[in-house]
């Protein structure tokens, strides 16, 4: 799994992930964002210090296809999801020249994800450390995959790479989440990637005329 900064053309990424209903059913969203404000907030985000602004968002990408093999695997993922909370640095980019204008031509025909598969490293998620606190060295952790990429462990794996992140390049001492009681996937992805669970707390999430509790996870890292 590889790891980048976001990047101009990621907005249509971040529109068709973030716009969808699991994004505002699990999460606390209740307006539709615009490709504007999403502009904008990866601009800001290029100029941002993780240490200052107490957020970093990362786009998980697939590593390159090995020289050897013919082509890269097309097999049609699992449509399901393992969507959790979520909130809403410069790198260099790795995408060939003229993936802004792919993503483009992909969003106004509603197949971001499907144009995403034929780029040299496929996004296939959205990480986020955020609500981060440098006295006590912690921050929250969030991921969001795309949907054509669940159901085949990559969340595991982009938890476990992001844990040996947070511990090797931010220097954190945990990580920790706030998972929905119905939103038992995320619940079990978290625990199997070593986080246990902390605190609960009822009714913490206003759902309609519902009250959701919340079960707080942590991993000390």
């Amino acid at each position: 799994m590889i790891f980048r900064a976001m990047e101009p053309g990621d907005e249509y990424l971040l529109f068709e992930m973030e716009n969808r209903p699991e994004a505002f059913r699990l999460g606390e969203t209740r307006i539709p964002y615009s490709l504007d404000f999403l502009r904008h907030f990866i601009e800001s985000s290029l100029a941002d210090n993780f240490l200052s602004s107490g957020q970093l968002r990362l786009i998980a990408c697939l590593p390159p296809v090995h020289e050897t093999d013919s082509k890269p695997n097309t097999k049609s993922p699992a449509p399901d999801s393992i969507p959790c909370q979520n909130e809403t640095g410069r790198a260099e980019s790795i995408f060939p020249a003229g993936i802004a204008s792919v993503a483009e031509s992909a969003s106004e025909s509603g197949k971001v994800g499907k144009a995403a598969r034929s780029w040299a490293f496929p996004p296939v998620g959205i990480l986020d450390f955020y609500n981060y606190e440098a006295l006590h060295s912690r921050a929250e952790i969030g991921i969001l995959l795309c949907p054509e990429y669940r159901h085949q462990g990559l969340g595991q794996k982009i938890i476990s790479q992001a844990c040996s992140y947070a511990q090797n390049q931010l220097n954190l001492h945990q990580l920790y989440a706030q998972v929905r009681t119905d939103n038992p996937v995320s619940l079990k992805l978290f625990e199997e990637c070593g986080f246990a669970r902390c605190d609960y707390r009822k009714d913490w999430i206003r759902a309609g005329n519902r009250w959701i509790d919340v079960i707080g996870l942590q991993r000390i890292l």
